[in-house]
């Protein structure tokens, strides 16, 4: 399983609504201040493809 992990909050909202544009499941927890993504067992190639037109810094973790 992946999670992305963003600089600040603005950068994750941008995501947040590309991510929907392109309805890739995934989950986040408005309350948590680490500004992270969870993206449970999605094909990460699509999630690679949606963010690739943002151009916001993230960095891809497993857990």
């Amino acid at each position: 399983m992946k999670r992305i992990e963003f600089e600040n909050h603005q950068d994750l909202r941008i995501a947040l609504e590309l991510l929907e544009r392109y309805s890739i499941d995934f989950t986040w927890d408005m309350y948590d201040t680490r500004h992270l993504i969870h993206l449970g067992h999605v094909n990460f190639d699509h999630v690679k493809y949606a963010l690739q037109s943002c151009r916001v810094p993230y960095k891809i973790v497993d857990y």
